[in-house]
């Protein structure tokens, strides 16, 4: 009779754990944690490195053709950066409502990152529209970010963001018969 009963137990547990790893194998992808490449962070980083250089960037502004430059001060870059602080990109508030994939671009030999709205509304909070990041392959430092964000009801800020040197800020007008669809581009310098 033991010897009956020893595999008999052991194969009801045999049984039991297959039958529950079964149930957690058909788990979808949106049950698990979803984190990003902390763009907000990096962002962060990006503005304590220029202001602990003690250079004050170049800011060249564009609108309907015509351009002024000043130097910024090291208090006024925040606010120069404003819009694509807030509100934070980062993990624990988008993961509901965006996803990011992941490949190795061989034409601009980069890692790229790419996040994108899942298939959800995404509330008026966030107006965020979409992101990516660029990373050096071989030394493993963001080259590049590239994010656009909603700006109105038919306004979309763009920003190209060149790690350690220099970004661009695009302000375009989506309306349908905008005669000049890029109304503001804004150019940042720190590195010459």
């Amino acid at each position: 009779m033991k010897r009956i009963t020893f595999p008999l137990l052991l194969l009801s547990f045999f049984w039991i754990s297959c039958s529950s790893n079964e149930q957690t194998s058909g788990q979808t992808e949106s049950d698990e944690p979803i984190t990003f490449f902390p763009v907000h962070r990096f962002f962060q980083g990006e503005l304590y490195e220029i202001k602990s250089k003690g250079i004050g960037p170049l800011y060249k502004t564009s609108i309907r053709g015509k351009t002024d430059s000043v130097w910024l001060r090291h208090e006024q870059l925040d606010s120069a950066f404003a819009d694509f602080l807030q509100p934070a990109i980062d993990s624990a508030t988008l993961s509901p409502y965006f996803k990011e994939t992941s490949f190795l671009d061989a034409t601009i030999n980069a890692f790229t990152l790419d996040s994108e709205p899942r298939n959800t509304t995404i509330p008026d909070s966030i107006p965020w529209k979409k992101w990516s990041v660029y990373i050096d392959p071989v030394s493993q430092k963001v080259k590049r970010v590239y994010l656009t964000k909603r700006a109105g009801e038919e306004k979309e800020w763009q920003l190209t963001w060149n790690a350690g040197r220099s970004c661009k800020i695009l302000l375009i007008n989506k309306a349908t018969g905008a005669a000049e669809p890029i109304e503001r581009e804004t150019t940042i310098t720190w590195d010459f």
